[in-house]
């Protein structure tokens, strides 16, 4: 196990070695603000839900609890009123009860860009001459846009006790998980000479403490969630190449900061969160969610960022999962997220 988590902090440091030509503003520059988390829970909104999927780390590095020993899962994203396709899949191990590790890796396509011709004239001129006004673009050329995507993500979580007052004290339980995510995209413009690639790093933390601990049960019935969550990480640049043009754009790094609250309901065999998230990339208003769940089978949950409304569900039977959402962005409608998820052992 030591080598292993050599081998693999080693991976997830690439990104800090290579040249600074690779780099990445959250794998493009504004197509992957968008949430690709299968949750529901909005654009990066930092709540984790309490039925995580392995596509959440993307957004949340640290955190993403998945149940199971290993899960995959394949999730379908029309996005935009169909204006893209993304065709996501990820996946979970879990070497031991403190590290795990997820993957995922995808494509987002975006087809029937047509290239139009220049405008000629002044727009007086094309009001009074209609040869110089545009036509149907019939002969147009059609171009397709085509992002991969690829990530790796490792967290280590601590658990203990907080320091007690005295021996009649209650004792208060935490958690503290940390996550190292490394990022890849490859983009290419189909009928074209357009290129681009990136490579960046994440990184995230929680902490998660229990406020009503129960020693007999050893559970928690109320619990305080904090989470931090920095993004492109390393000063680098994402490299584009066009007809022979070179040109490299410096993204910013981002970071989102959340608190949320965790009630269990023990009679019920259920809960609800609620938290709230200030993003730097945000207003200076945070945004909000809530999840509720039943029996931990049905999950539903909603969540506001400023600019992004999003809800969806979750349905759990056994060793199966089916995670569906839908987002209101700026771009347009996305009506559904779905993925399906399997993990074993149940």
């Amino acid at each position: 196990m030591p080598n292993l988590i050599r081998h693999l902090t080693s991976f997830l440091c690439l990104g800090a070695a290579v040249p600074g030509w690779i780099g990445a503003v959250e794998f493009s520059q504004e197509q992957f603000l968008v949430s690709h988390s299968v949750t529901g829970i909005g654009s990066g909104l930092q709540m984790q839900s309490d039925a995580p999927s392995p596509l959440d780390f993307v957004d949340r590095p640290a955190g993403t609890q998945v149940q199971g020993v290993a899960s995959v899962e394949a999730s379908t994203q029309p996005l935009f009123d169909g204006l893209s396709q993304a065709t996501l899949g990820a996946a979970h191990y879990r070497f031991d009860s403190r590290t795990l590790i997820l993957a995922m890796a995808g494509i987002v396509g975006t087809d029937g860009i047509a290239v139009r011709p220049l405008l000629t004239g002044t727009r007086e001129a094309r009001l009074n001459q209609p040869d110089l006004r545009p036509g149907d673009c019939a002969d147009c050329t059609v171009l397709s846009d085509q992002v991969y995507l690829g990530a790796i993500n490792a967290q280590r979580s601590f658990q203990g006790f907080l320091p007690r007052s005295g021996l009649a004290s209650q004792p208060i339980p935490f958690a503290f998980i940390a996550g190292l995510t490394t990022k890849y995209f490859w983009e290419e413009l189909e009928g074209d000479d357009y290129l681009a690639q990136a490579l960046n790093l994440d990184a995230g933390l929680q902490l998660e403490i229990g406020l009503d601990y129960d020693p007999v049960s050893n559970q928690s019935q109320r619990d305080l969630i904090f989470e931090f969550s920095g993004f492109e990480l390393l000063p680098t640049s994402q490299r584009s190449e066009i007809d022979g043009f070179v040109k490299e754009e410096r993204g910013e790094n981002r970071w989102h900061l959340g608190l949320s609250w965790r009630e269990a309901w023990p009679s019920l065999a259920s809960g609800t969160r609620l938290g709230i998230t200030q993003k730097s990339e945000g207003g200076k208003w945070p945004g909000i969610a809530v999840e509720g769940n039943f029996k931990r089978c049905l999950f539903l949950r909603t969540g506001y960022d400023g600019s992004t409304w999003a809800s969806g569900m979750t349905l759990n039977w056994r060793m199966i999962g089916v995670h569906y959402a839908m987002q209101k962005h700026p771009l347009g409608m996305t009506w559904y997220q779905l993925a399906l998820q399997a993990a074993w052992p149940p």
